[in-house]
């Protein structure tokens, strides 16, 4: 079974085992970086040329929400490039990377900060969303539907993974 492009693009699931199998995981990431850089320059553009022509009706505010997000997420992909062709270039860091990356204590404590984050946003969207429900309908709709959406995607990974593990 050939998993999912995506997955296989950004190489997250993958333990390497050794550090050239780690190697060829920054060359497909480095190479996933760059339609990221090209979102970004995207965004970048989108923000500027509307402020400049205005091509849709919206406020100078989204123009610069635009903007900054296209600037940093070509700021942090450039450095993110730059860092993993420095690894390639020096074996010995490589492997320490390695070593680092996939330490399991690690991972333990990154996946154990995910599950209390989002047990925390749930129960802060929920709130929101009872306060919310006195003062405007619009907002209270809002947090319900990000509510039922974590839910539906928490229900898809969990079927996900009770079939592929």
């Amino acid at each position: 079974m050939k998993p999912c492009m995506m997955k296989d693009l950004m190489c997250i699931w993958k333990t390497p085992l050794n550090d050239k199998e780690y190697a060829d995981m920054l060359q497909k990431k480095i190479k996933f970086s760059y339609a990221v850089l090209l979102f970004g320059a995207l965004l970048l553009g989108m923000g500027i040329s509307n402020e400049c022509l205005t091509f849709l009706n919206t406020d100078s505010f989204m123009d610069g929400v635009y903007s900054g997000v296209g600037t940093g997420i070509i700021a942090a992909t450039i450095r993110g490039i730059l860092k993993n062709k420095k690894l390639l270039k020096d074996a010995k860091m490589l492997h320490e990377e390695r070593i680092e990356t996939y330490d399991e204590r690690r991972i333990e404590i990154s996946q154990k900060a995910v599950v209390m984050t989002y047990s925390i946003f749930c129960i802060i969207l929920f709130a929101a969303m009872l306060v919310a429900g006195f003062f405007n309908r619009i907002i209270f709709w809002c947090c319900w539907m990000g509510i039922i959406l974590f839910a539906l995607v928490y229900l898809t990974v969990v079927r996900y993974y009770n079939k592929h593990m």
